[in-house]
Order: C-alpha cells, then structure tokens, then sequence
C-alpha cells in the first residue's frame, strides 16, 4: 500500500478511537417524558461548579407551580415540585467530553411546557433543549 493510502488508514482509525469520546450525550426526545406539565415558575437559584480544567457549570433549581398535566400521574394543578437541570456555561480549554446540559431561556413569572422524567419529590427536563419552553397564557 502506498503511503497516502496507511495515511488515509491511520485518520480513519484515529476518527473511529477519538471521536466517541468527545460524543455529546444523545438528545431524548418527548414522547420520553415521564411528565409533561405546564405552570408558572416561581422562583430559580443557580449554583456554579468548576468543569473540566477551566470550564463552569451551573447548576439550576427552579420552583414550577403546576397548572396542568398532560401526561404523568401523580401530580395536579396547583402543587409545587422543584426542578433541577445543568448547563455549562463556560466552556473549558481544552475542550472535554461529557454533557454539556441545556440553557432555557425561561424565568420566574414564565408560564412554561415541560417535558420531564422523575418521580416523588425529584423533577429533570429530559435532555433536550426543547424540553422547557414558554408559552402563551
């Protein structure tokens, strides 16, 4: 074999070996969620973490007041259950592999849509960036 063809071997192989390991977590889609529910958030605090060597992650916690289910059980209009999600919000140099969570551009006062998975006291938007959304009222 010639020498451009061990060249276009050896990317390959290196694509294939390093590739994986930079992979995003896969999206989950809507029909995954345990929950669908809409309500008003009522409140959001943020912690930060590092990530990575010079990244940050934020931590979120958000009180949804629920005024309706689409889908789950367990819950009903009115009741108040805390929702946690991450998101990097400053990446790191270099970069590293893992997920990187959502940013939603939700706040308190928003009435939003959320695709949830969870259960008892403990709520998460799927991973999906399209899993808390405003809406009309």
């Amino acid at each position: 074999m010639r020498s451009s063809g061990w060249t276009l071997v050896g990317l390959v192989t290196f694509a294939l070996i390093v590739r994986p390991a930079g992979a995003e977590r896969r999206p989950e889609r809507n029909d995954e969620a345990t929950h669908v529910l809409t309500g008003i958030i009522r409140g959001i605090a943020a912690k930060e973490s590092s990530f990575c060597q010079t990244g940050v992650m934020t931590h979120y916690t958000a009180e949804l007041v629920i005024d309706g289910v689409e889908k789950g059980t367990g819950l009903t209009a009115g009741k108040k259950i805390e929702l946690a999600w991450s998101n990097v919000t400053k990446w790191s140099t270099p970069p590293c592999p893992g997920a990187y969570g959502h940013h939603y551009k939700v706040g308190p006062g928003d009435r939003v849509r959320a695709y949830l998975k969870g259960g008892g006291h403990s709520y998460s938007p799927i991973y999906s960036r399209e899993a808390m959304a405003r809406v009309d009222p």
